[in-house]
C-alpha cells in the first residue's frame, strides 16, 4: 500500500473559494473544518504520507466482525478514546487489517485533509475505497472535491454549514459521538479565528465590527437588493449578505467589506 507522494498538488486560497461558492457557503465554515479535522496545515505529513485514521470499529461494522476475536486490536464494535497512535502507528495497523480485508480496512479509515471515510467512495464519485486513497494521494484538490461531494449528498449539511449551525454540521459530519470531544464547540472556536485573521487593511469592516460605518454598509447592501436589516452590527447574517454580494458581482468571497466592496457599493 503506497501512500506517499513527495510532491502533491497542493490547494491553493482560489480552490477554497470556489468550494466555498459552489456550496454556498462562507469560506470561513470550510477552513474551519479543515483546521478542526488536520490543524489547517496539509492532507500530507512532513514525510509525504497521506494523512489517515484507522476505525476499528467501523472495520469491525464492514466486516460482520468476523475479525474481532482473532485480532481484537484491530476490530472491535465500539468506538474507544485515545486508540490512534502516531501516524505511523495507524499505518500499520491499516496494512495489518488489510492483510484480512483490504477493501473494508480502506473504508474503515479517513483520509486526507478532510478526512473523509473510505467507505463513502461512491458518494465521491470512487467505485472503491482503494480508488478513492489512490486519487487522494496524488492531489489534495481531490480531498477538497470530496469533502464538497460528500457536503452535498448528506441531508442538512450544506444548510448547516449556511446558517453556522456548529452542533449541525458536528452531528453530519463528524457522527453522534461529536459531543465527547467537544467537535462543535472547536469547529466555533476555528471560525472565529479564521475571520478575526489579521489580513485586513485600514478601513475594512469584517464580522465583530459595529457602529455608524457598519449601518451605511448595510444600507448600502440593502441598496444593491441584498436582504438585510441595518441595526449597525456586523455579525454572521451581515457577513453572508456580504459573501452573496461579492459573489454576484465576482469579487473574492471573503465576506470582508474591503476596499473593492466598498467601491462596488459606492461607499466611500
Amino acid at each position: 500500500m503506497n501512500l506517499i507522494n513527495n510532491n502533491p498538488i497542493r490547494l491553493a486560497s482560489a480552490d477554497y473559494l470556489a468550494a466555498a461558492k459552489r456550496l454556498g457557503v462562507d469560506v470561513a465554515v470550510i477552513r474551519a473544518i479543515d483546521i478542526v479535522e488536520t490543524g489547517g496545515r496539509s492532507g500530507f505529513t512532513e514525510a509525504g504520507r497521506l494523512r489517515c485514521l484507522y476505525e476499528p470499529h467501523l472495520f469491525h461494522r464492514l466486516t460482520q466482525g468476523r475479525y474481532s476475536a482473532g485480532h481484537p486490536d484491530l476490530s472491535y464494535p465500539h468506538w474507544r478514546r485515545g486508540h490512534y497512535g502516531t501516524q505511523a502507528d495507524i499505518v500499520a495497523r491499516i496494512e495489518a487489517a488489510a492483510s484480512l480485508d483490504s477493501e473494508a480496512a480502506l473504508g474503515a479509515t479517513s483520509w486526507g485533509r478532510f478526512q473523509v471515510l473510505g467507505l463513502h467512495h461512491r458518494r465521491l464519485g470512487y467505485d472503491t475505497a482503494g480508488d478513492l486513497v489512490e486519487a487522494f494521494r496524488r492531489s489534495e484538490a481531490c480531498h477538497l472535491d470530496g469533502f464538497v461531494a460528500f457536503s452535498e449528498g448528506v441531508d442538512g449539511l450544506v444548510a448547516a454549514m449556511r446558517g453556522h449551525d456548529w452542533a449541525g454540521i458536528a452531528l453530519r459530519y463528524n457522527g453522534s459521538g461529536y459531543r465527547a470531544h467537544d467537535y462543535d464547540g472547536r469547529l466555533a472556536a476555528a471560525w472565529r479565528r479564521y475571520c478575526d485573521r489579521d489580513d485586513r487593511q485600514p478601513g475594512d469592516l469584517a464580522i465583530g465590527d459595529h457602529g455608524p460605518a457598519v449601518k451605511r454598509l448595510q444600507q448600502a447592501l440593502a441598496r444593491a437588493g441584498i436582504a438585510i436589516n441595518p441595526d449597525g452590527d456586523l455579525g454572521p447574517l451581515t457577513r453572508g449578505a456580504l459573501v452573496a454580494f461579492q459573489a454576484r458581482i465576482g469579487l473574492p468571497e471573503t465576506g470582508i467589506a474591503d476596499a473593492a466592496t466598498r467601491a462596488a457599493l459606492k461607499l466611500a
